[in-house]
């Protein structure tokens, strides 16, 4: 999700979701009190001191709660600039499939612009889709591996798309 956030300029690549989570915390305001996800993320980075040598302290679990706050922010952002949906089983399932960042945001891009939901991604995967539905998500990610790399032929990309299955 991160890599997905700096590639989409959401985060700096500096950022980490821990210390956007505390400053989250910190802040008074939140992302509702903002015209976009980014000027939030903005205010966080630029007007939230947070003390170093008390985040550095604390545990597992605390960092854990700070960083799923700061991955929620992150996927606040993509879904604002993607103008779609994408879940955090979306994100689970690619990050778990170990796709580039480039791969993932093309595939975001070719579900919206053919009208599927990324939450039937999961169930494309697991062949658990009508045929018909199969057949439109098997076109939606062969368009977009087209785009990807425009180079391979159609059967490299088809071969590409079908090894994403579980």
């Amino acid at each position: 999700m991160r890599s997905v956030g700096v590639s989409l300029g959401i985060i700096r690549p500096e950022d980490s979701l821990e210390e956007l989570g505390e400053k989250a915390i910190l802040s008074e305001k939140k992302p509702e009190d903002f015209d976009s996800i980014n000027e939030y993320i903005d205010h966080l980075n630029n007007n939230v001191p947070f003390d170093k040598d008390k985040f550095d302290r604390l545990d597992d679990k605390e960092l854990l709660a700070r960083s799923s706050i700061g991955a929620s922010i992150t996927l606040k952002g993509i879904n604002e600039k993607l103008d779609t949906v994408v879940t955090p089983e979306f994100m689970a399932t690619v990050a778990s499939q170990e796709l580039e960042t480039k791969e993932i945001v093309s595939t975001i891009k070719a579900y919206k612009e053919n009208d599927l939901k990324l939450e039937d991604y999961d169930l494309y995967l697991n062949d658990e889709l009508t045929l018909d539905e199969t057949t439109k998500h098997s076109s939606a990610l062969v368009e977009a591996y087209q785009k990807l790399e425009p180079e391979l032929s159609i059967e490299e990309i088809e071969n590409k798309v079908m090894g994403l299955s579980n």
